[in-house]
Protein backbone atom coordinates (compact mmCIF):
# COMPACT_ATOMS: atom_id res chain seq x y z
CA UNK A 1 0.00 0.00 0.00
CA UNK A 2 1.34 3.40 -0.95
CA UNK A 3 2.10 5.92 1.76
CA UNK A 4 0.83 9.05 0.05
CA UNK A 5 -1.61 10.28 -2.58
CA UNK A 6 1.45 11.38 -4.57
CA UNK A 7 2.52 7.76 -5.13
CA UNK A 8 -0.35 7.11 -7.54
CA UNK A 9 -0.84 7.54 -11.29
CA UNK A 10 -3.85 7.54 -13.60
CA UNK A 11 -4.54 8.00 -17.31
CA UNK A 12 -6.35 11.18 -18.38
CA UNK A 13 -8.81 11.48 -21.26
CA UNK A 14 -5.96 12.35 -23.63
CA UNK A 15 -4.42 8.95 -22.95
CA UNK A 16 -1.55 10.45 -20.94
CA UNK A 17 -0.35 8.82 -17.73
CA UNK A 18 -0.39 11.44 -14.98
CA UNK A 19 1.69 11.12 -11.82
CA UNK A 20 -0.12 12.66 -8.87
CA UNK A 21 3.18 14.00 -7.60
CA UNK A 22 2.40 16.96 -9.92
CA UNK A 23 -0.21 18.05 -7.36
CA UNK A 24 2.28 18.42 -4.47
CA UNK A 25 1.48 21.52 -2.43
CA UNK A 26 -2.11 21.64 -3.74
CA UNK A 27 -5.35 20.81 -1.94
CA UNK A 28 -7.08 18.12 -4.04
CA UNK A 29 -10.80 17.34 -4.22
CA UNK A 30 -11.87 14.15 -6.01
CA UNK A 31 -15.39 14.54 -7.39
CA UNK A 32 -17.10 14.93 -10.76
CA UNK A 33 -18.50 18.48 -10.46
CA UNK A 34 -17.33 21.91 -11.70
CA UNK A 35 -19.02 23.88 -8.94
CA UNK A 36 -16.08 24.69 -6.63
CA UNK A 37 -13.52 25.03 -9.43
CA UNK A 38 -14.88 28.44 -10.39
CA UNK A 39 -14.67 29.68 -6.80
CA UNK A 40 -11.16 28.41 -6.02
CA UNK A 41 -9.52 28.49 -9.44
CA UNK A 42 -5.95 29.73 -9.03
CA UNK A 43 -6.14 29.62 -5.22
CA UNK A 44 -4.46 26.28 -4.60
CA UNK A 45 -7.31 23.81 -5.21
CA UNK A 46 -7.26 21.07 -7.86
CA UNK A 47 -10.36 19.01 -8.66
CA UNK A 48 -9.93 15.59 -10.26
CA UNK A 49 -12.83 13.71 -11.84
CA UNK A 50 -12.93 9.90 -12.27
CA UNK A 51 -15.91 8.65 -14.31
CA UNK A 52 -17.18 5.26 -13.09
CA UNK A 53 -19.76 2.85 -14.57
CA UNK A 54 -20.28 0.73 -11.44
CA UNK A 55 -23.43 2.55 -10.31
CA UNK A 56 -26.50 1.64 -12.35
CA UNK A 57 -24.39 1.73 -15.55
CA UNK A 58 -24.75 5.52 -15.44
CA UNK A 59 -21.43 6.14 -17.22
CA UNK A 60 -21.80 3.82 -20.22
CA UNK A 61 -19.94 6.01 -22.71
CA UNK A 62 -16.38 5.21 -23.75
CA UNK A 63 -13.47 7.43 -22.74
CA UNK A 64 -13.48 8.91 -26.26
CA UNK A 65 -17.15 9.86 -25.92
CA UNK A 66 -17.15 11.40 -22.43
CA UNK A 67 -16.23 14.98 -23.40
CA UNK A 68 -18.70 15.08 -26.30
CA UNK A 69 -21.38 13.63 -24.05
CA UNK A 70 -20.83 16.45 -21.56
CA UNK A 71 -20.67 19.09 -24.30
CA UNK A 72 -23.72 18.09 -26.32
CA UNK A 73 -25.92 15.84 -24.16
CA UNK A 74 -25.75 16.33 -20.40
CA UNK A 75 -25.42 19.05 -19.28
CA UNK A 76 -25.03 20.07 -22.97
CA UNK A 77 -25.13 23.64 -24.29
CA UNK A 78 -21.41 23.57 -25.07
CA UNK A 79 -20.39 22.57 -21.53
CA UNK A 80 -16.63 22.17 -21.06
CA UNK A 81 -15.40 20.75 -17.72
CA UNK A 82 -12.95 22.91 -15.79
CA UNK A 83 -11.83 20.03 -13.59
CA UNK A 84 -9.15 17.54 -14.65
CA UNK A 85 -10.92 14.47 -16.03
CA UNK A 86 -9.40 10.99 -16.10
CA UNK A 87 -10.33 7.81 -17.93
CA UNK A 88 -13.06 5.62 -16.46
CA UNK A 89 -12.05 3.52 -13.47
CA UNK A 90 -13.59 1.00 -11.08
CA UNK A 91 -13.76 2.27 -7.52
CA UNK A 92 -14.99 -0.94 -5.85
CA UNK A 93 -14.33 -4.68 -6.07
CA UNK A 94 -11.34 -6.69 -7.26
CA UNK A 95 -10.69 -4.33 -10.18
CA UNK A 96 -10.78 -1.10 -8.13
CA UNK A 97 -8.15 1.45 -9.12
CA UNK A 98 -5.28 1.46 -6.53
CA UNK A 99 -6.03 5.10 -5.71
CA UNK A 100 -9.52 4.25 -4.49
CA UNK A 101 -8.30 1.19 -2.59
CA UNK A 102 -5.92 3.57 -0.79
CA UNK A 103 -8.53 6.29 -0.19
CA UNK A 104 -11.08 3.83 1.23
CA UNK A 105 -8.41 2.32 3.47
CA UNK A 106 -7.56 5.77 4.87
CA UNK A 107 -11.17 6.99 5.03
CA UNK A 108 -13.38 3.89 5.44
CA UNK A 109 -16.68 5.81 5.68
CA UNK A 110 -17.99 9.26 4.73
CA UNK A 111 -17.96 11.37 7.86
CA UNK A 112 -21.60 12.40 7.32
CA UNK A 113 -22.91 8.81 7.10
CA UNK A 114 -24.30 6.58 9.86
CA UNK A 115 -22.06 3.45 9.72
CA UNK A 116 -25.00 1.28 10.85
CA UNK A 117 -26.86 2.13 7.64
CA UNK A 118 -25.30 0.78 4.46
CA UNK A 119 -26.56 2.22 1.18
CA UNK A 120 -25.16 -0.86 -0.53
CA UNK A 121 -27.37 -3.29 1.39
CA UNK A 122 -30.45 -1.38 0.29
CA UNK A 123 -29.51 -1.53 -3.39
CA UNK A 124 -28.54 -5.15 -3.96
CA UNK A 125 -29.54 -5.13 -7.66
CA UNK A 126 -27.26 -2.15 -8.25
CA UNK A 127 -24.14 -3.84 -6.89
CA UNK A 128 -22.04 -4.49 -9.98
CA UNK A 129 -18.80 -5.60 -8.31
CA UNK A 130 -17.38 -8.28 -6.10
CA UNK A 131 -16.43 -8.59 -3.27
CA UNK A 132 -18.58 -6.06 -1.43
CA UNK A 133 -16.97 -4.26 1.51
CA UNK A 134 -18.36 -1.94 4.17
CA UNK A 135 -15.97 0.80 3.01
CA UNK A 136 -17.11 0.70 -0.63
CA UNK A 137 -18.15 3.87 -2.44
CA UNK A 138 -21.96 3.69 -2.32
CA UNK A 139 -22.84 5.77 -5.40
CA UNK A 140 -21.52 8.37 -7.80
CA UNK A 141 -20.71 11.79 -6.37
CA UNK A 142 -18.97 10.62 -3.22
CA UNK A 143 -16.12 13.04 -2.64
CA UNK A 144 -12.61 12.75 -1.17
CA UNK A 145 -10.59 15.75 0.02
CA UNK A 146 -6.77 15.50 0.23
CA UNK A 147 -4.57 18.06 1.99
CA UNK A 148 -1.55 19.80 0.45
CA UNK A 149 0.82 17.13 1.83
CA UNK A 150 -1.01 14.28 0.11
CA UNK A 151 -2.85 13.05 3.22
CA UNK A 152 -6.56 12.11 2.80
CA UNK A 153 -8.44 14.59 4.98
CA UNK A 154 -12.16 13.86 4.64
CA UNK A 155 -14.71 11.78 2.74
CA UNK A 156 -18.24 12.98 1.99
CA UNK A 157 -21.29 10.92 0.96
CA UNK A 158 -23.24 11.57 -2.23
CA UNK A 159 -25.87 13.36 -0.12
CA UNK A 160 -23.37 15.95 1.12
CA UNK A 161 -23.72 19.11 -0.98
CA UNK A 162 -20.56 20.06 -2.86
CA UNK A 163 -21.01 23.72 -1.82
CA UNK A 164 -20.84 22.70 1.87
CA UNK A 165 -17.30 21.36 1.46
CA UNK A 166 -16.07 24.96 1.03
CA UNK A 167 -15.25 25.51 4.77
CA UNK A 168 -13.00 22.42 4.83
CA UNK A 169 -11.26 23.52 1.62
CA UNK A 170 -10.65 27.00 3.00
CA UNK A 171 -9.31 25.50 6.23
CA UNK A 172 -6.78 23.41 4.29
CA UNK A 173 -5.80 26.30 2.02
CA UNK A 174 -5.15 28.49 5.07
CA UNK A 175 -3.08 25.74 6.73
CA UNK A 176 -1.05 25.44 3.52
CA UNK A 177 -0.39 29.16 3.47
CA UNK A 178 0.66 29.26 7.13
CA UNK A 179 3.05 26.33 6.62
CA UNK A 180 4.51 28.17 3.66
CA UNK A 181 5.02 31.30 5.75
CA UNK A 182 6.48 29.35 8.70
CA UNK A 183 8.83 27.35 6.48
CA UNK A 184 9.93 30.52 4.75
CA UNK A 185 10.57 32.21 8.09
CA UNK A 186 12.93 29.39 9.05
CA UNK A 187 14.65 29.53 5.67
CA UNK A 188 14.93 33.29 5.94
CA UNK A 189 16.81 33.09 9.25
CA UNK A 190 19.51 30.98 7.59
CA UNK A 191 19.44 32.84 4.27
CA UNK A 192 19.27 36.36 5.65
CA UNK A 193 23.01 36.94 5.81
CA UNK A 194 23.53 35.50 2.32
CA UNK A 195 20.59 37.51 0.99
CA UNK A 196 21.99 40.80 2.31
CA UNK A 197 25.43 40.01 0.95
CA UNK A 198 23.96 39.38 -2.49
CA UNK A 199 22.09 42.68 -2.42
CA UNK A 200 25.27 44.52 -1.44
CA UNK A 201 27.09 42.90 -4.36
CA UNK A 202 24.39 43.99 -6.78
CA UNK A 203 25.03 47.67 -6.42
CA UNK A 204 25.05 50.69 -4.17
CA UNK A 205 22.71 52.73 -6.33
CA UNK A 206 19.65 52.40 -8.50
CA UNK A 207 21.89 53.29 -11.44
CA UNK A 208 23.83 50.01 -11.12
CA UNK A 209 20.88 47.95 -12.39
CA UNK A 210 19.63 46.90 -15.82
CA UNK A 211 16.39 45.44 -17.21
CA UNK A 212 14.97 44.45 -20.60
CA UNK A 213 12.23 46.63 -22.08
CA UNK A 214 9.30 45.42 -24.22
CA UNK A 215 11.36 46.00 -27.38
CA UNK A 216 13.86 43.41 -26.15
CA UNK A 217 16.52 46.04 -25.44
CA UNK A 218 18.65 45.90 -22.28
CA UNK A 219 18.38 49.25 -20.52
CA UNK A 220 20.97 50.50 -18.03
CA UNK A 221 19.33 52.58 -15.35
CA UNK A 222 22.30 54.93 -15.42
CA UNK A 223 20.36 56.64 -18.24
CA UNK A 224 18.03 58.02 -15.56
CA UNK A 225 20.78 59.88 -13.67
CA UNK A 226 19.50 63.23 -12.52
CA UNK A 227 15.85 62.16 -12.87
CA UNK A 228 13.34 61.42 -10.16
CA UNK A 229 12.08 57.89 -10.86
CA UNK A 230 8.75 56.35 -9.85
CA UNK A 231 8.31 52.59 -10.25
CA UNK A 232 4.64 51.75 -10.75
CA UNK A 233 2.32 50.59 -13.53
CA UNK A 234 0.10 53.66 -13.95
CA UNK A 235 0.05 56.60 -16.39
CA UNK A 236 -1.64 59.05 -14.03
CA UNK A 237 1.31 61.18 -12.87
CA UNK A 238 3.20 61.05 -16.17
CA UNK A 239 0.84 63.55 -17.76
CA UNK A 240 1.24 65.98 -14.86
CA UNK A 241 5.04 65.83 -14.58
CA UNK A 242 6.05 65.07 -18.17
CA UNK A 243 9.09 67.18 -19.02
CA UNK A 244 9.58 68.28 -15.40
CA UNK A 245 12.19 65.70 -14.41
CA UNK A 246 10.05 62.65 -13.52
CA UNK A 247 10.40 59.25 -15.20
CA UNK A 248 7.96 56.42 -14.50
CA UNK A 249 9.00 52.80 -15.10
CA UNK A 250 6.49 49.95 -15.29
CA UNK A 251 7.36 46.32 -14.48
CA UNK A 252 4.52 43.85 -15.20
CA UNK A 253 4.44 40.93 -12.76
CA UNK A 254 2.37 37.73 -12.74
CA UNK A 255 2.98 36.78 -9.09
CA UNK A 256 -0.31 38.20 -7.79
CA UNK A 257 -3.32 36.05 -8.61
CA UNK A 258 -1.91 35.44 -12.12
CA UNK A 259 -3.25 38.89 -13.06
CA UNK A 260 -0.57 39.47 -15.73
CA UNK A 261 -0.83 36.23 -17.68
CA UNK A 262 -0.08 37.71 -21.10
CA UNK A 263 3.32 37.23 -22.72
CA UNK A 264 5.72 40.17 -23.12
CA UNK A 265 4.75 40.33 -26.80
CA UNK A 266 1.05 40.63 -25.90
CA UNK A 267 1.24 43.25 -23.14
CA UNK A 268 1.02 46.37 -25.34
CA UNK A 269 -1.83 44.94 -27.44
CA UNK A 270 -3.64 43.91 -24.28
CA UNK A 271 -3.43 47.48 -22.98
CA UNK A 272 -4.44 48.91 -26.35
CA UNK A 273 -7.41 46.68 -27.15
CA UNK A 274 -8.54 44.97 -23.93
CA UNK A 275 -7.91 46.84 -20.67
CA UNK A 276 -8.15 49.77 -20.59
CA UNK A 277 -8.58 49.42 -24.41
CA UNK A 278 -9.82 52.16 -26.77
CA UNK A 279 -6.38 52.57 -28.32
CA UNK A 280 -4.61 53.16 -24.99
CA UNK A 281 -0.84 53.61 -25.24
CA UNK A 282 1.25 53.81 -22.05
CA UNK A 283 3.29 56.97 -21.61
CA UNK A 284 5.49 55.34 -19.01
CA UNK A 285 8.51 53.21 -19.92
CA UNK A 286 7.41 49.57 -19.89
CA UNK A 287 9.75 46.65 -19.19
CA UNK A 288 9.39 42.90 -19.66
CA UNK A 289 7.65 40.89 -16.96
CA UNK A 290 9.70 40.20 -13.86
CA UNK A 291 9.34 38.43 -10.53
CA UNK A 292 9.45 40.83 -7.59
CA UNK A 293 9.41 38.23 -4.77
CA UNK A 294 10.98 34.85 -4.03
CA UNK A 295 14.13 33.18 -5.26
CA UNK A 296 13.62 34.44 -8.82
CA UNK A 297 13.06 38.09 -7.91
CA UNK A 298 14.73 40.61 -10.21
CA UNK A 299 17.86 42.06 -8.55
CA UNK A 300 16.35 45.57 -8.73
CA UNK A 301 13.49 44.52 -6.44
CA UNK A 302 15.82 42.72 -4.04
CA UNK A 303 17.71 46.00 -3.75
CA UNK A 304 14.59 48.16 -3.36
CA UNK A 305 13.09 45.89 -0.67
CA UNK A 306 16.39 45.84 1.21
CA UNK A 307 16.52 49.64 1.20
CA UNK A 308 12.79 50.12 1.87
CA UNK A 309 11.56 47.02 3.76
CA UNK A 310 8.03 48.34 4.35
CA UNK A 311 5.67 50.78 2.64
CA UNK A 312 5.40 54.10 4.40
CA UNK A 313 1.65 53.64 5.01
CA UNK A 314 1.80 50.05 6.28
CA UNK A 315 2.21 48.70 9.81
CA UNK A 316 5.09 46.16 9.48
CA UNK A 317 3.49 44.00 12.18
CA UNK A 318 0.46 43.58 9.91
CA UNK A 319 1.36 41.47 6.88
CA UNK A 320 -0.91 41.68 3.84
CA UNK A 321 0.48 38.27 2.89
CA UNK A 322 -1.02 36.63 5.95
CA UNK A 323 -4.45 37.99 5.06
CA UNK A 324 -4.45 36.42 1.63
CA UNK A 325 -5.40 32.89 0.70
CA UNK A 326 -2.70 30.36 -0.03
CA UNK A 327 -3.39 30.60 -3.74
CA UNK A 328 -2.31 34.25 -3.82
CA UNK A 329 1.26 33.47 -2.70
CA UNK A 330 2.95 32.27 -5.87
CA UNK A 331 6.58 32.45 -4.76
CA UNK A 332 9.01 31.04 -2.23
CA UNK A 333 10.50 31.85 0.19
CA UNK A 334 8.08 34.38 1.67
CA UNK A 335 9.69 37.38 3.39
CA UNK A 336 8.20 40.10 5.55
CA UNK A 337 9.50 42.74 3.13
CA UNK A 338 7.82 41.18 0.08
CA UNK A 339 5.71 43.23 -2.27
CA UNK A 340 2.18 42.24 -1.23
CA UNK A 341 0.22 43.03 -4.41
CA UNK A 342 0.40 44.77 -7.75
CA UNK A 343 0.58 48.56 -7.73
CA UNK A 344 3.05 48.94 -4.86
CA UNK A 345 5.19 51.94 -5.76
CA UNK A 346 8.84 52.90 -5.20
CA UNK A 347 10.13 56.47 -5.52
CA UNK A 348 13.83 57.08 -6.23
CA UNK A 349 15.46 60.50 -5.90
CA UNK A 350 17.60 62.22 -8.55
CA UNK A 351 20.78 60.77 -7.00
CA UNK A 352 19.60 57.17 -7.45
CA UNK A 353 18.71 56.70 -3.79
CA UNK A 354 15.42 54.93 -2.90
CA UNK A 355 13.35 57.59 -1.16
CA UNK A 356 9.98 56.04 -0.31
CA UNK A 357 7.77 52.99 -0.80
CA UNK A 358 3.97 53.06 -0.95
CA UNK A 359 1.49 50.20 -0.53
CA UNK A 360 -0.85 49.15 -3.33
CA UNK A 361 -3.78 50.90 -1.65
CA UNK A 362 -1.92 54.24 -1.43
CA UNK A 363 -3.44 56.51 -4.11
CA UNK A 364 -1.02 57.44 -6.88
CA UNK A 365 -2.26 61.04 -6.72
CA UNK A 366 -1.21 61.23 -3.05
CA UNK A 367 2.44 60.69 -4.02
CA UNK A 368 2.51 64.08 -5.77
CA UNK A 369 3.81 66.06 -2.74
CA UNK A 370 6.82 63.73 -2.39
CA UNK A 371 7.56 63.95 -6.11
CA UNK A 372 7.42 67.74 -6.03
CA UNK A 373 9.76 67.74 -3.05
CA UNK A 374 12.33 65.77 -5.06
CA UNK A 375 11.98 67.54 -8.43
CA UNK A 376 14.44 70.35 -9.18
CA UNK A 377 13.15 73.77 -8.21
CA UNK A 378 12.82 76.25 -11.09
Amino acid sequence: MSQSFYDFKAVNLKGEEVSFSKYKGKVVLIENMNELMEKYSGKGLVILGFPCNQFGHQENTSDDEILNSLKYVRPGNGFVPKIELFSKVSVNGDKAHPLFVYLKNKLPLPYDKDPSKADLLMKSREILWNPVRRSDVAWNFEKFLIDSEGVPFQRYSRYFLTSEIAPDIEKLLMQTMLKCVQTSAVRLSSLQCFYRQQVRKMGQSFYDFKAVNLKGEEVSFSKYKGKVVLIENMNELMEKYSGKGLTILGFPCNQFGHQENTSDNEILDSLKYVRPGKGFEPKIEMFCKVSVNGDEAHPLFLYLKEKLPHPLDKDPSNSDLLMKTAGDILWSPVRRSDVSWNFEKFLIDSNGKPFQRYSWYFLTSDIAPDIEKLLPKN
